[in-house]
């Protein structure tokens, strides 16, 4: 009989494989003490760069209302747009080794996109927040930054 584990494995690759873009994952460190870096980052000289990872990429429009009023003739409906992207990432993947040590992505953590699929003018993903629920998937959350502000 198959374990659950091996079976979520299985499927976590294949699942990578036919919707995957290659990322490159660069560990920041912030150069405050703060745990966002809000694009004040420096390489981590204790985490190595990974390039070549396959990850699931998907851009949600994220849409705050600012002076709402219902009701009323001539309500005020104002807006500020942005995007919420989350990378979603085989687990194996980031223990390239097989040591069993896997390696998650911090808060503050670059994804660099890959060119050339659509990303061109969002390549940069800062790491906001890490949701790891014991599959063999772990999920980044995070917001697109300048290419200055990801260096």
């Amino acid at each position: 009989m198959t374990s659950f584990d091996t079976l979520d494995a299985h499927v976590a690759s294949i699942v990578g494989a036919e919707f995957g873009s290659l990322v490159t994952w660069h560990p920041m460190v912030a150069k405050s003490s703060s745990r966002y870096t809000g694009g004040n980052a420096q390489p981590d000289p204790d985490r190595s760069a990974v390039a070549g990872l396959i990850a699931i990429v998907v851009w949600k429009p994220l849409t705050e209302s600012a002076g709402v009023t219902d009701g009323l003739p001539g309500g005020n409906r104002g807006g500020i747009s942005s995007f919420d992207v989350s990378i979603d990432i085989a687990v194996e993947d980031l223990d390239p080794l097989n040591q069993g040590t896997v390696n998650l992505p911090k808060p503050g953590d670059i994804f660099e996109l890959a060119v050339g699929d659509a990303y061109d003018e969002n390549r940069w993903v800062e790491v906001k927040r890490v949701a790891n629920d014991g599959s063999k998937r772990v999920i980044m959350y995070g917001m697109a930054v300048g290419a200055s502000e990801a260096s």
